[in-house]
């Protein structure tokens, strides 16, 4: 009797974008899903049974600051202009 192979890379069921559609994915119980830690104790985790586990140094990521703003509300606030420019120069790099 031959034995059935698994897929090299799982198939992907389902895609969110947030935190809280993966956290409601879990709930139904038909998927699993990867949460940051501090959602473990958030009202949308529920009661899903939660395994921790540490990131594997090749999964782990760099997360970049981002400044953006609307001009209409820089034109309607002046002032934010001077705040913008502050966050540039504590940011370090020019936007």
């Amino acid at each position: 009797m031959k034995q059935a192979s698994l897929p090299a890379m799982p198939l992907v069921a389902l895609e969110c974008s947030s935190y809280t559609q993966v956290a409601m994915a879990v709930q139904t119980g038909r998927y699993a899903g990867f949460l940051p830690e501090f959602a473990k104790n958030a009202a949308f985790a529920g009661n899903s049974d939660v395994i921790q586990r540490p990131l594997e140094k090749g999964l782990r990521y760099d997360r970049s600051l981002v400044l953006a703003w609307r001009e209409a509300s820089v034109r309607n606030r002046p002032f934010l202009e001077k705040v913008i420019e502050a966050l540039r120069v504590r940011i370090g790099k020019a936007l």
